[in-house]
C-alpha cells in the first residue's frame, strides 16, 4: 500500500484543486450575457485571485510533505534537499507558460464566439463556465506537479517517481497508475488532471491508487462501465488487461509543448537568430532572474525580453527534462528564481 503520508498528500492536494474549481463556477455564475465585458471586470480580478490563490496553496504544501513521505518511506538520507524550492515563483503562471489571467481571459471571448456563431446565450455561457472550470483546475493541479518535480529535483538520491491517482480517476489515468518514471522524464496529463508524483515509492500490487487492476476492482460496475465505457469495462472484466483496452496517450500531454523547450544554449536562450531568453520570470526589477540575467544582458535588453518575447516561460518540468547534470539543473532552476 502506498505510505499514509502519501495518500493524506494526495488528498488534500485534490481537496484544493476541487475547492478552487468551485469557487471558480460560483464566480462564473455572476457573469451577465447583457453585460458580458462589463460583468468580466468585476469577475476576472476575483477569478485570478482564486487560481492564484490555489496555486500558492498547493505549491507551498508540497516540500514538507515530500520529506514527510521519504522518510515514511524508509528513504530519510534522500529526504535533505540541496536547495529550498521557491513555490511563489510559479504562482500566476500557467503550465505552458504564459501568465494565468491571459489564459482565463479566453473564456469571455470564448463566450461572445459562440454567441456570434449562433449558440444560444444560456449554452455559450455553460460551455465557457466549463471552460474556466477546467482552466482553473488544470492551472492549480500543474502547479503542483511542477512543485513536485522542483522537489524531487532539489533531491539528488530521488531519481524516480510513481503516479497516484484520485478515487475516481479517468480511465486514461488510471492504467498509469503505479507507474514509475525517471526523475527527469515529463508528467502527462489531460486537462483538469489531479494525479500526483510520488517520490521513490515502490508501487505495490493491490493498491487502487497505484495498480490499475485494483482500482478497476474496487469500482462499482455502474462504475466501471462509465469510467471504462460499457465495452471496455466488459473486457476487462473477461480478463483484458486495462492497459489495452485504454488509449493511453489520448488527450495526454506534458504541461509544456515541446515546441517552448527545443533549443538548447542551457535553457536560457531561444534559437540564436533571436538570442532571446526563453522566460521572462524575474525580468522586473523584483524578479529575482533578474539580477543573474543582467551580468550578461544590460537591463534594457532584459526589459526588452520581458515586454516582447514570443516564447513561453520555461517551466520547471521542462528545466528537470533540459539539463544534462546536476550542477545544470541546481543552476538554471536558481537562475529562474525556482529555488532558492
Amino acid at each position: 500500500m502506498a505510505s499514509p503520508p502519501a495518500e493524506r498528500y494526495a488528498r488534500l492536494q485534490t481537496e484544493e484543486i476541487a475547492a478552487a474549481t468551485a469557487a471558480a463556477e460560483r464566480l462564473w455564475s455572476r457573469m451577465t450575457v447583457a453585460d458580458i465585458d462589463g460583468s468580466w471586470e468585476d469577475v476576472a480580478p476575483q477569478l485570478n485571485r482564486v487560481a492564484t490563490t490555489g496555486q500558492n496553496r498547493v505549491g507551498s504544501r508540497v516540500d514538507g510533505n515530500f520529506e514527510e513521505i521519504l522518510i515514511a518511506t524508509g528513504n530519510r538520507a534522500a529526504a535533505t534537499p540541496v536547495a529550498r524550492v521557491n513555490p511563489e515563483a510559479m504562482t500566476g503562471w500557467a503550465g505552458d507558460g504564459r501568465p494565468v489571467h491571459t489564459l482565463l481571459n479566453h473564456a469571455p471571448a470564448r463566450a461572445k464566439a459562440l454567441i456570434a456563431a449562433g449558440f444560444p446565450a444560456f449554452e455559450a455561457m455553460r460551455r465557457s463556465g466549463t471552460f474556466v472550470a477546467k482552466a482553473v483546475a488544470t492551472v492549480v493541479g500543474d502547479t503542483a506537479r511542477h512543485s513536485e518535480s522542483l522537489s524531487m529535483a532539489v533531491r539528488p538520491r530521488v531519481t524516480t517517481y510513481v503516479r497516484m491517482i484520485e478515487p475516481g480517476a479517468c480511465s486514461r489515468c488510471a492504467i498509469l497508475a503505479g507507474r514509475e518514471y525517471r526523475g527527469n522524464q515529463g508528467f502527462e496529463r489531460h486537462p483538469a488532471c489531479r494525479c500526483t508524483h510520488i517520490p521513490a515509492v515502490e508501487a505495490i500490487e493491490g493498491d487502487p491508487l497505484l495498480d490499475p487492476k485494483a482500482y478497476f476492482d474496487s469500482l462499482s460496475v455502474e462504475d466501471q462501465d462509465r469510467i471504462f465505457t460499457t465495452a471496455g469495462a466488459e473486457a476487462i472484466r473477461a480478463g483484458a488487461d486495462p492497459a489495452q483496452v485504454v488509449n493511453v496517450r489520448r488527450g495526454m500531454s506534458t504541461a509544456q509543448p515541446h515546441e517552448a523547450r527545443g533549443w538548447r544554449a542551457r535553457g536560457r536562450q531561444a534559437p540564436e537568430a533571436d538570442g532571446l531568453y526563453t522566460t521572462t520570470e524575474g525580468a522586473t526589477s523584483r524578479g529575482r532572474a533578474y539580477e543573474h540575467l543582467a551580468t550578461d544582458w544590460d537591463r534594457e535588453r532584459v526589459q526588452e525580453v520581458w515586454h516582447f518575447a514570443s516564447t513561453p516561460r520555461l517551466m520547471p518540468e521542462s528545466i528537470v527534462e533540459m539539463a544534462t547534470n546536476r550542477d545544470e539543473l541546481i543552476e538554471l532552476l536558481t537562475a529562474n528564481g525556482y529555488i532558492l
